[in-house]
């Protein structure tokens, strides 16, 4: 009997070891057939197969933040709105969004009339300095529209800030 724990000691770390360590280091196992499937579809330029491989990869990988923004891009682009900005969401509740990202997200929101939720997507680009000339226009006007002059005229000043010598 004094056998049996010195044999269950090498399963122990053969076994069980490796996968402590995985977890903790973060490493997971990648479906190599699902990651050539979305990469053919890219090259194909098909928003229907690249959503398609994208919503497949993260049912098994849903923690693959890197893949939500593109998800958003690729229904936006197959004209579905609601999935599109649920997708943006999902990318910047994990910090994975970017500025082009949330400019996407703004016109989502815009496309499915939800203005307030397009002032908020675009003001945050204005605030961190990521946002192109047009975009301050089309804040301010948004927020003109929504009754908000006071926010518009916010907008006009950062954007005088931004483009001093704007003759506009």
């Amino acid at each position: 009997m004094k056998d049996e724990p010195s044999r269950t000691l090498p399963v122990v770390v053969g076994v069980f070891l490796p996968l402590v360590l995985a977890l903790a280091l973060g490493l997971s196992p990648r479906h190599q057939g699902l990651t050539a499937a979305l990469q053919r579809a890219r090259k194909a330029h098909n928003p229907e197969s690249i959503a398609g491989a994208l919503m497949t990869i993260l049912a098994v990988e849903p923690w693959r933040g890197d893949l939500w923004e593109p998800l958003g891009n690729a229904e936006q682009d197959r004209n579905n709105p609601e999935t599109a900005a649920a997708a943006y969401e999902n990318a910047a509740s994990r910090d994975r969004l970017s500025a082009d990202g949330q400019y996407r997200l703004g016109e989502v929101y815009l496309e499915l009339e939800e203005t307030g939720s397009t002032i908020q997507a675009w003001l945050g680009l204005i605030a961190q300095g990521q946002a192109e000339r047009s975009l301050y226009l089309q804040t301010a006007f948004l927020l003109r529209s929504d009754g908000d002059i006071t926010g518009a005229v916010d907008v006009m000043e950062a954007w005088l800030l931004e483009w001093p010598d704007d003759a506009a």
